[in-house]
């Protein structure tokens, strides 16, 4: 698939190109990031600001490393929003609907600067890699990240370890072309 047909259709398959994956998400994050607001991202000196998703994606594989992919989902989801969890999942299905499929929905309070940010988008990014690399289905169709879904993610983290081995290269791509965004 040509990266510009991935581009229109989401986020490329991934099974073996950990940097085609990060790219494909980072096109993703780039054009959502035309469509939202860029005067939330400069500081009161005018210095640019870091987005809450590339801290999201700099932190993650650290903690992954540190306590397993398990504990670190799960911190990550208890993130993902204030409020009930339906709000929280609301946030996670539409991050993962427009990086499955680029739907028009509006993600740019995920891509702010602002603290607390980027949880939601980030394991949307995790719910598409473990469906792509490790073949785990979290989403029920397009955009339908079930509670249960997630939480039978956690669950084969903790018993398959092997999967943090695979996913670590990809973690690392997009956190490297988050970095490069901003």
């Amino acid at each position: 698939m040509a990266s510009s047909e991935a581009n229109q259709a989401g986020v490329a398959d991934a099974p073996s190109d950990p940097v085609g994956f990060a790219v494909d998400v980072g096109r993703r994050v780039h054009g959502a990031l035309q469509k939202c607001d860029s005067s939330q991202r400069r500081g009161e000196g005018g210095e640019a600001k870091k987005l809450g998703l590339t801290r999201r994606a700099q932190e993650f594989p650290t903690l992954a490393a540190q306590l397993g992919l398990a504990p670190a989902l799960t911190f990550y989801m208890s993130k993902a929003a204030e409020g009930k969890v339906s709000e929280r999942f609301a946030r996670v299905n539409a991050s993962y609907k427009y990086l499955s499929e680029g739907s028009p929905v509006d993600v740019c309070d995920e891509l702010s600067t602002e603290e607390g940010s980027g949880y939601a988008f980030y394991l949307a990014v995790l719910i598409l890699l473990a469906g792509r690399v490790l073949g785990v289905e979290v989403a029920r169709g397009p955009g339908a990240v079930s509670v249960d879904g997630l939480l039978d993610l956690v669950k084969r983290f903790r018993s398959e370890l092997w999967y943090q081995r695979a996913l670590m290269p990809y973690l690392i791509e997009v956190k490297r072309v988050l970095e490069a965004l901003g």
